[in-house]
């Protein structure tokens, strides 16, 4: 005769009539039982608790307090009928530690969420920390990063060319002209965009800038983005007529207008000011990122590693101050044993200072400061929209990353050189849409 399991008959009880084990030594914090309540929101009750015949948890006492929390009055449980109790001690460890002992296939497992997060699940009812680091299909690389070819004496790229570069495609035209920039999406949304535009009109090299303001509002009412991305733009300083220019200041409200208003504002870090004489300022050595969301907006990735000194539970300190001067107690105080969290407001990141070329974009901006940014806001399979490529610094940074960057750049030249980056960085052949020829046979055909 078989022997009796508990799930080959399961029932309902009340929740009121369960009873913790007084003993259980695994612990629930409160964001741990809200990622439980919304999987029972989502799914439903998929795993009965199991109990004693006097109505003890066995296992699932994160389940219980969930229910609670969502007002459930009764839930699925089967018995442990028989059992002794050391079995049941023992079972209440072993339920929770053998979990534990599974490993995951990284490759598996960020295919998965890659697909998922394709078809636009919410990849945060998956109780993942880091959904970011999880799916970065990372790219070591051929070369440096940061390496960047000889400007061409003669472009091979033309206006309205459209080079994809393995997943990634970059155009070169206007990224103001909504013609150009649905040609580049493809019936697509980005679902983030980090760029560093021209700072007022302190540069010129494609064209001069006239009016600052109807570029910005061009590029970025031009913009596909989804509803939920965010839009992060690098800004640094300028000072005229003695004083601090605020030129962004009717360009944040057009941004307003279009429903991404400024909802963050970030330092960059740049490690060291430049030296000379200031005109009595301190020398500079930071600059801005400004980051603009909608009603709905992306959560940044908790994928900062904590020192072990700092993990554990919350106790004192971090409590924020009310209006009436007093500080409030810790809301979630588990959440200090979290092994990684968000990134700081200030983004420590030194300049890349290498120069290549005559024609070398004079703006250039570390691979690394993508990467911060990717790692915060991307996931891996997403479209990263960079309507300034200059060099291809987005593109190389989401190749690394494992995003995919839809690019524009509205200098013939600039463009060669983001495709060439590229194809030394990952080994592999551009090819122009449209045409299938790669970038070398083009070359070949529009020079002789």
């Amino acid at each position: 005769m078989k022997a009796e399991w508990p799930a080959d008959k399961v029932e309902r009880r009340k929740t009121e009539d369960l009873v913790p084990y007084a003993k259980n030594a695994r612990t629930h914090s409160a964001q741990q039982v809200e990622q439980i309540a919304a999987s029972i929101r989502e799914w439903g009750w998929t795993s009965p608790v199991l109990i004693d015949e006097a109505g003890m948890i066995i296992a699932g006492h994160g389940r219980i307090m969930a229910a609670q929390s969502l007002g459930i009055e009764e839930v699925p449980v089967m018995v442990a009928r028989g059992w002794t109790d050391e079995q049941k001690r023992a079972y209440v460890l072993a339920d929770n530690q053998i979990a534990i002992n599974a490993g995951w296939d990284a490759d598996l497992l960020a295919g998965e969420l890659i697909a998922l997060g394709d078809v636009g699940f919410n990849l945060d009812l998956l109780g993942f920390e880091s959904i970011a680091e999880l799916t970065a299909m990372k790219t070591a690389g051929e070369t440096d990063p940061d390496d960047v070819p000889e400007a061409p004496a003669n472009p091979v790229t033309r206006l309205g060319d459209i080079w994809t570069l393995g997943n990634h495609r970059i155009i070169c035209g206007d990224s103001t002209d909504a013609a150009t920039v649905a040609a580049l999406m493809d019936g697509k949304q980005a679902a983030i965009c980090f760029t560093s535009p021209p700072y007022a009109q302190q540069r010129d090299y494609t064209k001069q800038i006239d009016d600052w303001d109807a570029l910005m509002n061009g590029v970025f009412g031009a913009a596909l983005m989804a509803s939920d991305a965010p839009i992060l733009v690098n800004l640094g300083l300028v000072h005229s007529a003695g004083k601090v220019d605020l030129y962004w200041s009717r360009w944040l409200d057009f941004m307003t207008s279009i429903g991404f208003p400024l909802f963050a504002w970030y330092v960059w870090d740049k490690g060291f000011g430049l030296p000379g004489d200031w005109n009595g300022r301190l020398a500079p050595a930071h600059e801005f990122i400004f980051h603009f969301a909608g009603e709905t907006r992306t959560k940044p990735s908790k994928w900062v590693e904590k020192k072990p000194e700092n993990i554990g539970k919350i106790k004192h300190g971090t409590g924020l101050r009310g209006k009436d001067g007093k500080t409030r107690g810790v809301s979630s105080p588990d959440a200090g044993k979290q092994k990684t969290k968000i990134a700081d407001s200030v983004i420590r990141v030194s300049p890349h200072m290498s120069r290549a070329g005559d024609l070398t974009h004079p703006a250039m901006f570390p691979v690394a400061l993508c990467e911060e940014i990717y790692h915060s806001f991307a996931r891996a399979g997403s479209i990263v929209y960079e309507p300034f490529c200059g060099s291809g610094t987005s593109l190389i940074a989401c190749e690394k990353f494992g995003a995919l960057c839809y690019a524009i750049e509205l200098s013939p030249a600039y463009v060669d050189i983001a495709v060439k980056r590229w194809e030394a960085f990952t080994g592999e052949q551009a090819t122009l849409t449209g045409d299938d020829r790669t970038f070398a046979e083009i070359e070949a055909l529009r020079h002789g």
